[in-house]
């Protein structure tokens, strides 16, 4: 190998196609100053926090394409997210502070607030959703995102809710099963976004 071949600093192959390009993403220069699109979005995968940003040999950011932003997909092992994977559970944690609720209000009975309460539960449900919301490309995200699959969900959610307001309140477990499909279908979309 010559001086004047340009090598990727992670592969060390010389390849350069239009499919996956040598680039120059950052300010390092000589032997490490080129790497293969591709080679940096793996590298860029195995820790998101720590390589995602910033080169780790010059600490200067990396100047990429915006089709090249790396989204964090959140681990699905984090307790927090317990809640946002698994919808039901929040759904009966609303329910049993009902029934509390319930017990010391003699006026009202159970199916007389199980309406609100539910909602109430949706409200918290999506607030726990956007805090957990980290899309750096929004309009790359949309698109992904806008399938024929994710709109159906959505319409089935928000006709789960018209069956709740008119007291059918069985529908509020199709509620939760839709409410965790468009979780998963965030989750989804995030990953999608990265084999880009």
């Amino acid at each position: 190998m010559t001086q004047d071949t340009t090598v990727c600093r992670f592969c060390l192959e010389s390849s350069n196609t239009k499919k996956n390009p040598l680039i120059d993403p950052c300010e390092c220069r000589g032997s490490v100053q080129f790497v293969h699109e591709r080679c940096l979005m793996k590298w860029r995968r195995l820790n998101p926090s720590r390589n995602g940003e910033y080169c780790l040999i010059c600490l200067t950011p990396y100047q990429l394409k915006e089709l090249m932003m790396f989204e964090d997909v959140p681990d699905e092992n984090k307790i927090s997210l317990l809640f946002l994977r698994f919808p039901i559970l929040t759904c009966f944690t609303a329910n049993y502070i009902l029934i509390f609720h319930v017990s010391f209000e003699r006026k009202k009975t159970f199916f007389d607030l199980f309406e609100s309460y539910q909602y109430g539960f949706q409200i918290f449900y999506f607030f726990l959703f956007f805090l957990e919301w980290k899309v750096r490309n929004s309009r790359l995200y949309w698109k992904h995102w806008m399938n024929l699959a994710s709109l159906y969900i959505l319409f089935l959610y928000l006709g789960s809710n018209l069956l709740l307001h008119h007291g059918i309140y069985v529908a509020i477990l199709p509620i939760n099963l839709f409410l965790g499909l468009l979780w998963q279908r965030h989750l989804h979309t995030l990953r999608l976004m990265n084999q880009a």
